[in-house]
């Protein structure tokens, strides 16, 4: 059986660190039955995020990027962006982009 890798970019999500709040405040878990937790979190969120078919239209100015382990990072300033067709553009002075191939 082929092992699927999980990316973990998915805890710097405010519903991770909310899961990391009620986890902290659970003593009948040992960490090692907290990190399987989190890991099936990180899982459910990759296969959930996989059922997503919806593309966004994003402008800007590329301040940063980073390609490591697979994940893109992506820095974009003076960002115009929208996430559907008929959605409205929207400005923001910064964006943070996190891309993985779809593959992975």
């Amino acid at each position: 059986e082929e092992k699927q890798i999980y990316f973990q970019h998915y805890r710097h999500s405010a519903l991770f660190e909310s899961l990391e709040i009620a986890l902290d405040s659970l003593t009948e878990f040992d960490d090692e039955q907290k990190d399987k937790i989190k890991q099936s979190y990180d899982k459910c969120m990759t296969e959930e995020l996989k059922k997503i078919s919806s593309k966004a239209e994003i402008k800007g100015r590329i301040k940063h990027y980073n390609h490591a382990d697979n994940l893109w990072n992506i820095v974009i300033s003076n960002a115009v962006f929208k996430c559907s067709p008929e959605g409205e553009f929207r400005r923001c002075e910064c964006v943070q982009v996190l891309a993985c191939q779809e593959d992975t």
